[in-house]
Parts: C-alpha cells; structure tokens; sequence
C-alpha cells in the first residue's frame, strides 16, 4: 500500500484560525488526573475530560478540529461522521476512542470524538538504513548525527537520556520506512514523521466525502524520506 501523511490544516480559508480550539471551557479543571493537562500522550488512557473544547470567534466548524490541548502527533478530534468512516478501514488495537464536545458560537456540539493511537509505530522505521540529528534540550549548540542498529538501540538510547539527565531530540535526516509491514490503513509514527499516515484508499475515501480541516500529503514528498 501507498501511504499518505494526513494533519490538522493551518490554511486559514478551510479552518478559521489555527488552532481552531486555543481553551477549553469555563470551569474545566487543569489539576484532576483526567485533565487533557495531565495525559500521557504515549500509553493507554483511562479516562479523559474533553467537556468542551471552545472554538475562537474566527474559527469553522468542520470535521476535524485542531487544539492547542489534544496532541495532534497521537491523537485527532474528528466528527462522528468522519469516525462511521474511519471504522470501515483497519487500525492497531491499541487504539482509543472518547467522547468529546465542541462549543460553536455558544452552541454545544456533543457529535465529535478523539480518536487516540498509542502504538508509536517504531516497528515501521527502518533505523539501520536512517540517521538522525541528535540535539540537546537545554543547549542548542550541542548536536551530532547518529544512527541506530535498530529499534530496540534507539530505546535503549533514550532511556540513557533521561537516566542521566541529559535530554536530547532526535530529527530525521535521512528516514527510511518499512511501508511494506504497515497492515493499516491509518499509523501513528512518533518519529520523524511525528504524526499519523493512511493508506492511500483511506485517503481517497475521506476527500470524495469532502470531510473537512485536514491536509494530506504524500509521504514520499517529505523532504527527509528516503526510498
């Protein structure tokens, strides 16, 4: 399968303003464990208060909606209508779906959802033949490039990272994929690509319903993917 890379839009004539959704809703409480302010964007989640994200005075209202709360390289806030589609095609099963309300010039909407992917989809990254800029959180002056045997070197080398304090990202410069293991039709990939693909059908079938407040581009496009 062929594999495209799909995001919240940032062009205004299709979304309003970007994010879309800059606060949640009067009363929303940041400190409770259920609070979109605590989530762990990278293990399953027990509960989730998504009561209500607010639209700002410019923003439209369309399928998918673009936060500054909800993590859009692990999760996306889509309509119900977009959700009856999406379960017609396949997606790991490490895969949560919640309940969520959008509040819309003062009117409540209660017909949208966050759909959340907690399998990183590293088994999908090609690590012996990709390098990867290293470069520290705390001096920006510090970066090297390096390259992994494989998954398992690239764990182990994050949690040498936060063992010993020194924290570092790791961006692709050179990023192969294993596209032919892929046996969904929508991934999260936490590296690199730092987001969500579908395959190419899915693709097709969310811009022939003309859903709306996404972007699709081809993942050979990228600038940092390799063949």
């Amino acid at each position: 399968m062929n594999f495209i890379k799909i995001s919240e839009s940032s062009k205004m004539k299709v979304v309003g303003d970007y994010p879309q959704s800059q606060n949640m809703s009067e009363g929303y409480s940041a400190s409770t464990n259920d609070s979109l302010y605590k989530t762990n964007w990278n293990a399953a989640i027990q509960q989730l208060n998504l009561d209500s994200f607010v639209l700002s005075r410019k923003a439209k209202l369309t399928d998918m909606i673009s936060s500054v709360t909800v993590n859009s390289e692990a999760a996306f806030i889509i309509s119900d209508r977009m959700v009856h589609v999406l379960s017609k095609f396949s997606k790991p099963k490490e895969s949560q779906l919640f309940n969520a309300s959008i509040i819309y010039k003062e009117a409540l909407c209660t017909n949208y959802k966050v759909l959340f992917i907690y399998d990183l989809g590293l088994e999908y990254i090609d690590f012996s033949n990709s390098l990867f800029l290293r470069k520290s959180f705390f001096d920006f002056r510090k970066s090297s490039e390096i390259q992994f045997l494989d998954k398992q070197g690239y764990l182990n080398r994050l949690n040498h990272d936060i063992s010993s304090g020194d924290l570092n990202s790791y961006d692709p410069i050179n990023l192969k994929l294993k596209t032919e293991d892929i046996q969904f039709d929508i991934v999260r990939i936490s590296l690199g690509i730092k987001g969500f693909l579908v395959s190419e059908r899915l693709a097709e079938e969310l811009s022939n319903v003309g859903f709306t407040g996404f972007d699709l581009q081809p993942v050979n496009n990228l600038d940092f993917i390799i063949s």
